[in-house]
């Protein structure tokens, strides 16, 4: 583990040295100065790191973040937790797009049987899963979009689907996923006076349609019954999932006049 500590907090100090975004110039400078007492630590992906990539368009004031951090464990290369935030500075202003963090302890053997060998071109529809007693899978999923939607998924936000009715059950150990939802990842309406004395306003909006519809179905080899605290051998679980996400933003800005009440703007729209 102290291999996983050191390479997370030199790569930590090494990204943070490089960085060019603007509101990390005092950190950087920080973290440049302590960079050399540091012992170098570069063993490979496979180990924890934290990388930060930045970059600047100082004729325009704009600039674009990305991290990417990772917690691994010497017992799977799958790493246990996933960290990703992205965010951009307009003008001085600092504007989240979306971040995330993914929680995987417990559930690596999950992740090996639907990802296969690693020279596959495509993920897998159908894995069998050999069942452990010992290993009480855990997971969860964090997700926050444009500085105000949070959302946390766990294994009790699927039953609350099935309770929902957004995945029902049909014959045969089939299930049938039918969700559609409309997410606001951005409602914001700013208004702050100018020197000129009229007031100026910025409007950004990000509407998403998240649609899945398709079929899972499950099947098990052994008897299955928790009253006696028996479970199956093996489990088999094929998908048939459709996928599809559309998302607008629109930025906008404008003055408003109170001579002639009418709203002057001019704004960006991408669909």
């Amino acid at each position: 583990q102290s291999q996983h500590y050191g390479q997370f907090v030199y790569s930590t100090l090494e990204n943070l040295a490089n960085s060019t975004y603007p509101s990390q110039r005092n950190i950087s400078r920080m973290a440049s100065v302590a960079l050399p007492l540091a012992k170098p630590f570069r063993l490979g992906a496979q180990y924890s790191q934290n990388l930060i990539f930045s970059h600047v368009i100082p004729s325009r004031n704009i600039a674009s973040y990305l991290q990417y951090a990772q917690i691994s464990s010497k017992y799977s290369l799958i790493p246990e937790v996933l960290y990703v935030k992205s965010k951009s500075e307009m003008g001085g202003f600092d504007m989240p797009n979306f971040e995330f963090a993914l929680q995987t302890q417990g559930v690596q053997t999950l992740i090996n049987k639907l990802v296969g060998p690693l020279n596959r071109e495509e993920l897998s529809s159908g894995f069998n899963i050999h069942t452990r007693k010992d290993a009480k899978p855990e997971g969860s999923l964090w997700l926050k979009a444009m500085g105000q939607m949070e959302r946390i998924i766990t294994i009790d936000t699927l039953r609350s689907l099935a309770r929902e009715g957004i995945i029902e059950y049909e014959s045969k150990n089939q299930f049938r996923v039918n969700f559609h939802k409309t997410l606001p990842l951005m409602d914001s309406y700013v208004v702050f006076p100018a020197e000129s004395g009229l007031e100026i306003y910025a409007l950004q909006k990000a509407p998403a349609m998240v649609s899945v519809q398709g079929k899972i179905q499950v099947e098990t080899e052994g008897r299955f019954d928790l009253r006696q605290n028996q479970y199956p051998e093996e489990i088999k679980i094929k998908t048939d999932l459709k996928p599809f996400l559309c998302m607008t933003r629109t930025v906008e800005a404008g003055i408003i006049t109170p001579f002639t009440q009418e709203i002057f703007a001019a704004g960006h729209k991408t669909h």
